[in-house]
């Protein structure tokens, strides 16, 4: 995870520069064979995609949280 603070970001989707916060998180996992690969891909990116929902979204305070009225 990483966390960067007071940046400016650009891009292609933003008409113009947007300053803010930045969180990055990743998930990875170090498959014993190819076949544990194929066969549990599905289940690890479903497992991730929770997982790291969950520490982002605890990441924020309650009251910041509620001024963008999130659909979970």
């Amino acid at each position: 995870m990483q966390i960067g603070k007071d940046l400016t970001v650009t891009g292609q989707a933003a008409t113009q520069p947007a300053s803010g916060s930045v969180i990055d998180i990743d998930c990875f996992q170090t498959p014993t064979s190819q076949n544990l690969l194929n066969e549990s891909i599905g289940r690890f990116l479903e497992t991730a995609h929770t997982a790291e929902k969950q520490l982002f979204f605890s990441l924020l305070k309650p009251d910041f949280l509620e001024e963008f009225n999130p659909k979970y």
